[in-house]
């Protein structure tokens, strides 16, 4: 069995597949600080905004629970190779092993057909899941933890509402229990809102 190497190709630091040459990175709040150092010690010019959040109706404000770094062409920490490399963000560590939530509950890994790592051994897609395990064994671990991130988030969301410190409308079952993108909730009836961190708030 082969075991993956990243080929640096920069493919999957750029933009390139989103139609529309901007994409964005998934950002969890404990590696915020970390990307903003490195942008001031490389001088990088980063771009990150609030990424999933949720509507909290109880105290009129937004909770943000991830943030995303926008890349417009190829991704500012791409420079011949990630120059970031082993500081980069867990999703670009989980690459090309990709998370795929089912549903509420049933959590999936799929291996990204776009990473020319994959591309050029199509074979792997003959392989059980227990060798694939074996063969981008850093990745599936990183893409484990981003599973444990993205279920502690919820988590935390659900108690914070079963205890009534916050109302996303999810127990009344307005709402599902993931965050939804900060665009969808650019209307009116949130301009004014105030936007805080999910870490600020405590159970």
């Amino acid at each position: 069995m082969k075991q993956f190497r990243c080929l640096r190709c920069g493919d999957c630091c750029a933009a390139k597949y989103s139609g529309n040459n901007i994409g964005h990175i998934p950002i969890y709040l404990d590696e915020i600080q970390n990307l903003i150092e490195k942008s001031k010690k490389f001088e990088k010019n980063i771009k990150i905004e609030p990424g999933f959040v949720y509507a909290d109706n109880l105290n009129k404000q937004l909770i943000i629970a991830t943030f995303e770094m926008s890349i417009k062409g190829k991704c500012e920490f791409y420079d011949d190779g990630c120059i970031i490399y082993n500081d980069r963000p867990i999703t670009c560590k989980a690459y090309p092993i990709m998370t795929f939530h089912l549903d509420g509950n049933r959590k999936l890994f799929y291996m990204n057909n776009s990473c020319r790592f994959v591309l050029q051994n199509p074979t792997l897609y003959d392989y059980k899941y227990s060798e694939l395990v074996e063969i981008f064994k850093e990745e599936y671990k990183y893409a484990q933890e981003l599973l444990i991130k993205i279920k502690d988030i919820q988590f935390k969301i659900l108690q914070l509402e079963t205890d009534g410190i916050i109302d996303i409308g999810y127990l009344k079952n307005d709402k599902e229990l993931y965050g939804l993108e900060l665009k969808d909730f650019e209307d009116f009836r949130y301009e004014n809102w105030p936007k805080v961190k999910l870490t600020d708030l405590k159970i």
